[in-house]
């Protein structure tokens, strides 16, 4: 099994290494030679540093440029592909003209998060934004699939986090185990026409051993099971987690406001009856059943505390760059 992950030079690195002048210039040049794709790594430059220099920005942030790369593609059975589409990710504004919203952009923050929360912020237009965000990475997106099913036996869509857009005085989703950001959508498409929607208690942990199992390799260890298949049994309670705040977020507070509660780690469960979660504010708060959930979570903690962990994961510098750009690291 192989992940087809661009095969261009790793501009983000050297930017991040190295002092602007002729010595990086030189490393980038060398570094486009030496990749896969010589080509396609020198025009990733240029339009990095066009962007910079305001010269060139993209139309979306990245889904058109998706749909040309599957169309222009072929791939092999033993591959996969993995797309990160950021249309609905703040400041959801880079769209094309038609769907933009009425108002000015200067309403909307770049990034809405944490410390929003002590600013004014104007909601309806920041919803208003969103929801256009939305609505055109739907449109695009039906074209994507259409492609994407052509080629491949599976196509999963699911979303990593969900968005407070004013919710409990919130924004971003940076803060909180609330169920608009730990409730998001699975589906998993064939190709077939046919389908049926599903109550089954699942988690984003599921999607990496699905894949596996796709593959005929399904982990000996894993918290996750397989959601494909028939011989599937459903858990009875998942972990929700938060770690904190990252250091980052905790910067871009004025010193003045007690952000510090915020940074706190957080811990809820969802089962088959409801869902349970903690706050900063020691509240713990649960939907749609009057069972005692805080214990089922209990339980689920203590589990974790005596399993074997593994940390022999490596990151390059680039991805780990990406990720603190995006705010997951």
């Amino acid at each position: 099994m192989r992940c087809r992950a661009g095969h261009t030079f790793d501009w983000y690195t050297l930017i991040n290494d190295q002092e602007r002048g002729f010595s990086r210039y030189l490393a980038g040049i060398r570094g486009c030679i030496q990749s896969e794709n010589t080509l396609e790594s020198v025009k990733y430059g240029l339009l990095i540093k066009a962007n910079e220099e305001g010269l060139w920005s993209p139309t979306d942030s990245g889904i058109s440029e998706a749909i040309q790369w599957i169309r222009s593609s072929s791939f092999n059975d033993d591959e996969f592909v993995f797309a990160n589409l950021m249309e609905a990710h703040s400041p959801y504004l880079r769209l094309p003209d038609e769907y933009l919203p009425q108002f000015g952009s200067d309403t909307i923050p770049d990034h809405p998060t944490i410390e929003h929360t002590f600013k004014e912020v104007n909601e309806k237009h920041l919803q208003e934004a969103y929801d256009c965000a939305v609505t055109y990475l739907s449109d695009r997106y039906r074209v994507l699939f259409d492609e994407l099913i052509e080629q491949f036996d599976y196509v999963i869509t699911v979303s990593d986090h969900g968005e407070l857009l004013g919710e409990y005085g919130y924004f971003g989703h940076n803060y909180g185990l609330f169920p608009e950001l730990t409730q998001v959508p699975v589906v998993i498409s064939t190709g077939n026409h046919s389908g049926s929607r599903s109550t089954e208690l699942v988690s984003l942990i599921d999607i990496y051993v699905t894949i596996l199992d796709l593959f005929g390799k399904i982990p000996n260890e894993s918290q996750g099971r397989s959601l494909v298949g028939d011989n599937r049994s459903e858990p009875d309670a998942y972990l929700t987690q938060s770690f904190g705040l990252q250091t980052r977020l905790l910067n871009r507070v004025d010193e003045t406001f007690d952000i510090a509660r915020f940074d706190t780690p957080l811990n809820g469960v969802i089962t088959t009856d409801g869902y349970g979660y903690e706050t900063a504010d020691e509240e713990w708060i649960q939907t749609n059943t009057n069972k005692n959930l805080r214990r089922e979570m209990q339980s689920l903690l203590s589990g974790l505390e005596n399993s074997p962990t593994r940390s022999d994961s490596v990151m390059d510098e680039g991805t780990r760059q990406h990720l603190e750009d995006l705010g997951y690291i």
